[in-house]
């Protein structure tokens, strides 16, 4: 070999190794910007990528990387500028449009980021997450109806996902659809979904059966004695709810009145979570004076759902009357199916070495949302079905049947009325309830 080309490879051969080493480094630096981002050190990762765009001012990963960091620090005009250069760069690309329109979704410009998460899922109808984005903008956007029918798409797409069941049975929720919900909620679980979401959530629509009361309202209840009207009683009862995370409280402010004689009450009754699909109801009533209602009333009752929309419940309920108090014992078994809550309650009172009991049997039919309903019910016992002296509790043996029909009517107002019938061995109770309370859910 010549002494010139002697040196000449050697020159190209050590500039091939120093390009060598410059491609490594610039590679190294964009691995460490891209871990820096993925440990969410966005700090770092910025300067990683801004010293590799010096080198290679149009690398996907380098301006794709800029612009997610300043969208995940809310540097929404400058994230967009970065998506702006990736599309100016790579025409089309889908990534960098459907980052571009959760970017304008964040920043509440729904219409536009509406037409981009549009136009991508037109060119590509299994992108997944661009769907996805789509289903959360309707969502944020307060368009339940569309992400019904997104999400509906994406469980036809990935049918075992459950986590598209538990956003699906949210929008239902959001709309008082309970048994859409308890569908998807229970599709949810049987696909191994996250048992703390959908617990949570199946608990919110458990408790719905006792939570008639919706912010605020007024009723008015009559009961009329044929065989005694020196029994009659009627009462007004003012009503104001306060829903939290966990729980329901409602408050009471009850005026009775039985022939000329009057009471006032104050009442809480409460449902909050308890563990796994189970939650707990605390009622509590007091009376100043009383003349004839009780000092107080305490209740509790404990409801445990279990298997496909199964649920049971134990409780009682101790009454402090002026003479002697009465304990009430409870227990029943219910089931969601379809449209429906069925539920059997068992209730029993000892009283002087013996026991009355009274059967119930109801059926909740659902309408359009779980806040209307019709409910029948029916039953048999030795006492009243409502206790309002201790005289009330030698009463003869009965059969009891009545219909609630709770619907929303005139604007935001739910609506209710209450038939029932009482027939005993000489003598028949009528009682009518009605009234109304706001529904601003």
């Amino acid at each position: 070999m010549s002494h010139i080309l002697r040196p000449l490879i050697i020159i190209i051969f050590a500039g091939t190794m120093l390009v060598a080493q410059v491609d490594s480094l610039e590679l190294d630096i964009l691995t460490k910007a891209q871990t820096h981002m993925n440990e969410g050190r966005y700090k770092a990762a910025r300067i990683a990528y801004t010293i590799y765009l010096k080198t290679d001012a149009t690398s996907y990963s380098a301006l794709y990387g800029m612009a997610r960091i300043n969208a995940f620090e809310n540097n929404y005009a400058e994230s967009i500028q970065y998506y702006n250069m990736v599309l100016q760069h790579y025409k089309g690309d889908p990534d960098a449009v459907l980052g571009r329109a959760r970017v304008y979704a964040w920043k509440g410009e729904y219409s536009l980021a509406e037409k981009e998460f549009i136009a991508i899922t037109k060119r590509f109808p299994d992108y997944e997450d661009a769907w996805v984005a789509l289903a959360d903008l309707y969502r944020w956007w307060n368009k339940p109806d569309e992400a019904e029918e997104v999400y509906s798409h994406l469980i036809a797409l990935k049918p075992e996902n459950p986590n598209y069941y538990i956003k699906r049975g949210n929008v239902y929720l959001s709309q008082d659809r309970i048994n859409e919900a308890r569908f998807d909620l229970e599709r949810a679980v049987a696909l191994g979904g996250d048992k703390q979401k959908t617990f949570t959530l199946l608990q919110k629509i458990n408790r719905s059966p006792g939570q008639a009361v919706l912010n605020g309202g007024i009723s008015y209840i009559n009961e009329a004695f044929s065989g005694n009207e020196a029994l009659n009683w009627s009462a007004y009862n003012e009503m104001g709810k306060l829903a939290g995370r966990k729980g329901t409280y409602i408050f009471h402010g009850i005026q009775a009145f039985r022939s000329k004689f009057s009471d006032d009450a104050i009442a809480l009754d409460s449902y909050f979570n308890t563990w796994n699909n189970a939650y707990m109801n605390i009622y509590g009533q007091v009376t100043d004076a009383p003349n004839f209602l009780p000092f107080s009333i305490v209740r509790l009752e404990l409801f445990q759902g279990f298997g496909s929309g199964w649920e049971t419940s134990f409780g009682t309920t101790r009454m402090n009357f002026p003479k002697n108090p009465v304990d009430m014992y409870q227990v029943s078994g219910a089931k969601y199916a379809g449209n429906w809550y069925l539920r059997t309650k068992l209730l029993w009172i000892p009283i002087d070495n013996k026991t009355s009991r009274l059967y119930t049997l109801s059926g909740r039919r659902f309408l359009k949302t779980i806040n209307q309903y019709v409910e029948f019910f029916y039953g048999w016992s030795a006492v009243p079905s409502s206790i309002i002296s201790m005289e009330d509790l030698s009463r003869a043996d009965a059969i009891l049947y009545g219909i609630t029909l709770q619907k929303q009517m005139f604007g935001q107002r739910l609506v209710f009325i209450t038939w029932a019938m009482r027939k005993e061995v000489d003598a028949s109770t009528q009682t009518i309830s009605f009234g109304y309370w706001l529904n601003n859910n």
